[in-house]
């Protein structure tokens, strides 16, 4: 499930000019922003966005806006010759970086990948160390028993906390961005860098909401798990055929198929449909952020209770006629019932008798 693309997880990367910039700003920052987002699931979009402006602030730039409607603002230089110089640098420092690198390397092969986003104290990285290592282990057992384990087991790659600017995009697109600048952030991808569960940060990282993380990929599509948990979002990274290819050897199918993606459709159309489901493990659900909610109306909306008409409690309240859905219905349906089973009965003593 996590390598397939369906189209759900695409960014749009706005390209937002202002009067100031000579007439072939826009046509040199969609060139570049082409080439360093080539092979990836982004967009891009010349159309004026409002929200995309706001985030420049009144500034020339590019804008790359999540599904959720979340937004990653990237200044740049008004001044054409500026932009050559410095624009190719800016964007691609953006779409690639070493940790997306690491990340896309590793991942077809191993059950998953945990980036570490490391904080400013030394004691709670070494917590989450500790953590994500003991996390590990305990659930390399219950992966050997996955309908397709992966060919290697889950790996951890450490960004240091002044390494955190470099990556940028990765922050923000994993949800870590939002969370107390000094402390540690975790979060687990697999597939296509797609996200398993909550970020987890500061003291809410532990052992058991990583190892509950890690049991949960590669669960059969079939299973009642929740998609919110199983289809988190996905980073804006660099997919390549020669990738795709490698995961088609790895799964036994190939991810990119259309018989592939409408099965996938049609197991989430499924499950959107249900009205929740059994997650292994017991508490993986809270564990991992998630919820279901059932909101039962209490009383009915004013304008139909007004319309309906008085009741006497004295008057008597008719059973209806036979061939209503009403209580009616349910004495000739019970007689139809008895006639049945005596006629079968009487049915099978004769039949005894004969043999008899």
């Amino acid at each position: 499930m996590g390598f397939v693309d369906l189209g759900r997880d695409t960014y749009v990367l706005h390209v937002c000019a202002t009067k100031d910039v000579p007439p072939e700003w826009s046509d040199t920052v969609r060139r570049m922003v082409g080439a360093s987002f080539a092979d990836t699931n982004v967009t891009i979009s010349t159309a004026a966005n409002e929200d995309a402006v706001a985030a420049l602030k009144g500034r020339p730039g590019v804008v790359l806006t999540s599904a959720d409607g979340r937004h990653l603002p990237l200044p740049l230089s008004a001044k054409q010759a500026e932009l050559t110089d410095a624009g190719w640098d800016a964007i691609d420092g953006l779409a690639s970086s070493p940790t997306q690198d690491a990340v896309r390397a590793a991942i077809i092969d191993a059950h998953a990948v945990i980036v570490c986003f490391l904080g400013k104290r030394t004691a709670d990285n070494d917590r989450v160390r500790r953590l994500m290592k003991e996390a590990i282990t305990e659930a390399a057992p219950a992966l050997r028993g996955l309908p397709k384990p992966a060919k290697s087991g889950s790996v951890t790659i450490e960004v240091s906390h002044a390494a955190r600017a470099r990556e940028r995009l990765l922050m923000w697109a994993t949800g870590c961005a939002a969370g107390e600048p000094d402390d540690p952030h975790v979060v687990v991808l697999y597939g296509r860098a797609r996200r398993m569960g909550p970020v987890l940060s500061g003291p809410l990282v532990t052992r058991t909401a990583i190892r509950e993380a890690l049991v949960l990929i590669g669960q059969d599509c079939e299973c009642d798990l929740p998609r919110s948990i199983m289809r988190g979002p996905c980073v804006p990274m660099a997919w390549s055929s020669e990738a795709a290819d490698r995961v088609q050897v790895a799964l036994g199918f190939d991810s990119r198929s259309p018989t592939v993606k409408a099965e996938m459709t049609r197991i989430l159309a499924k499950a959107a449909a249900a009205q929740g489901g059994v997650t292994p493990g017991g508490d993986a659900t809270s564990l991992l952020g998630y919820s279901e909610t059932v909101v039962e109306p209490t009383s009915e909306p004013a304008g139909e209770r007004a319309s309906l008409p008085p009741t006497d409690p004295a008057e008597p309240v008719p059973d209806g006629p036979a061939d209503s859905d009403g209580p009616g219905r349910l004495i000739p349906m019970a007689g139809v019932v008895v006639l049945v089973s005596a006629l079968l009965g009487a049915v099978i003593v004769l039949a005894l008798r004969r043999r008899s």
